[in-house]
């Protein structure tokens, strides 16, 4: 379970890197106060999240899917379920506010 929780942190953090247009932040601070602005986004539209969210998206509903194959029982089932519905709805809630920008 550590080294799954310490992968999900490492991938989140090389996700960020290439993910954030004009919002990232010091990735190597103390060393560096650079700070890598993207081409792309996962939230801003002009810069690609129309692309990267449904790809986030997807993602997430592969992960889910297979974790309940694995059948880890009817709470972590739902709990999986919950954290699903919450990543769909957060996609949707930026596409929405950020659709026009």
């Amino acid at each position: 379970r550590t080294i799954a929780f310490a992968a999900a942190g490492l991938a989140h953090l090389a996700l960020d890197f290439p993910l954030h247009h004009d919002d990232g932040r010091a990735h190597f601070w103390p060393i560096s106060r650079w700070i890598f602005e993207s081409p792309y986004s996962y939230w801003d539209v002009r810069h690609g999240a129309n692309i990267v969210a449904p790809i986030e998206a997807t993602a997430a509903a592969v992960a889910a899917i297979m974790l309940w194959f694995r059948r880890p029982g009817w709470v972590i089932s739902i709990f999986v379920a919950l954290l699903l519905v919450a990543e769909l709805r957060t996609v949707r809630t930026w596409m929405w506010f950020f659709i026009d920008s």
